[in-house]
């Protein structure tokens, strides 16, 4: 494909999550907005990152995060760290993990890792000049990441049960641990991408545009925005679940801890990024091509 094909795919793949995020809770029999995001989020990763870092870049973070994660994943439900003791109910597991969850790590955390990018002035442009700079993006992309996932775990454990918290815990069923264990793992992940960045081995790509700042920056906050369609959904159920350790919660109340989460952790992430995506572009002369360090 030409770079302006490319282009036209991410922006149509973006329009389309931000349809999907309005109408999917209301018309598809899949009540997971986990799954309804990574539908869109995974094939624009793709698109986006070739366009962005180059065909071998784009791999190392794949790879890489998908053996770290799953690391990590494996690890605690062997040995309770560093998220806790849990266990997965899905099949088709790799180890003890299921399959999905590698993928899911990647595209999250790649529309995490580009969201931070902008909201700290465009930092990745910087690590190969600022040792702070290598560590801080990595650092606050693990909280980027690590909200959507306070923002998903209780509706995915306690009521989905797509994993189960042997000993519950005190958010919605969700123990502490399992959210410090999320900001390690990620944090991982991100920094070995960062030091690869920083390394001579990459070489930056010479064109990147305002508005591929701004597509991940928008498929972040149809994370929370997705939220929003369940909540409608479920804001009247009287449904309750029993966590591990006995204690039961309201599916209304977890639906609208996860839209909590989401508009006041979320959102600021994002609004923040596409404000200095915005300064960024009355820089330009005309606001459209952003040129790499």
């Amino acid at each position: 494909m030409s770079e302006t094909t490319l282009d036209k795919v991410a922006s149509f793949s973006v329009l389309i999550s931000v349809i999907w995020s309005m109408v999917g809770p209301f018309v598809t029999a899949i009540k997971d907005p986990m799954i309804l995001s990574f539908i869109v989020a995974f094939p624009y990763m793709f698109v986006h990152g070739f366009r962005w870092y180059g065909q071998q870049a784009l791999w190392i973070f794949v790879i890489t995060t998908f053996i770290i994660s799953n690391f990590w994943e494996n690890l605690s439900i062997a040995t309770g760290f560093p998220f806790g003791w849990y266990h997965y109910t899905s099949p088709f597991k790799l180890f003890a993990v299921p399959l999905i969850i590698g993928p899911a790590y990647i595209s999250i955390g790649y529309v995490s890792w580009q969201v931070t990018n902008a909201a700290l002035g465009f930092a990745e442009e910087r690590l190969r000049s600022s040792t702070v700079d290598t560590f801080v993006l990595p650092a606050m992309a693990a909280f980027v990441m690590t909200a959507w996932d306070v923002s998903e775990d209780p509706r995915a454990a306690t009521l989905n049960q797509t994993w189960i918290w042997h000993y519950g815990g005190g958010f919605y069923g969700v123990p502490l641990g399992n959210f410090l264990g999320w900001w390690l793992c990620t944090y991982t992940f991100f920094q070995v991408y960062a030091f690869y960045l920083r390394s001579k081995k990459y070489q930056p790509l010479d064109r990147r545009t305002t508005l591929s700042y701004v597509e991940p920056i928008i498929l972040y906050l149809n994370l929370a925005f997705i939220k929003f369609g369940f909540y409608f959904m479920t804001r009247e159920s009287t449904k309750v679940v029993t966590d591990q350790n006995g204690m039961m919660w309201r599916e209304a109340d977890i639906y609208e801890c996860n839209v909590l989460v989401a508009l006041f952790a979320l959102f600021p992430f994002s609004l923040f990024a596409l404000y200095q995506v915005y300064l960024r572009s009355l820089d330009g002369p005309s606001g459209t091509e952003i040129m790499s360090a």
